[in-house]
């Protein structure tokens, strides 16, 4: 059985000076789907290159190139401020029983 899937951009963040891609590919027995390449060429996808597929609350799929890994993101954030003094166990007990 083949299911017809379709890949877009999202129209409602376009303004009129952008261009919309809309594309139809194939889900094959196996579920796989070949992207079709005007979008391979728009998302800048390579052999090999995975993707990621985010559904939404409201049920659309957004479907995004893996740009980088949990590795690379390491120091993105910076730590949390620590506090000048340490605060006493005492008060840290504060409302326990």
């Amino acid at each position: 059985m083949e299911i017809a899937a379709t890949f877009m951009m999202p129209y409602n963040s376009l303004s009129c000076k952008e261009t919309a891609y809309m594309s139809e590919a194939t889900v094959t027995s196996k579920g796989q789907v070949t992207i079709p390449a005007e979008i391979r060429r728009a998302m800048g996808l390579i052999a090999g290159e995975r993707v990621i597929f985010t559904q939404l609350d409201d049920g659309t799929i957004v479907f995004r190139a893996k740009r980088r890994s949990i590795v690379e993101l390491k120091g993105f954030l910076k730590p949390a401020r620590r506090s000048k003094g340490s605060v006493p166990i005492k008060d840290m007990n504060i409302g326990r029983r």
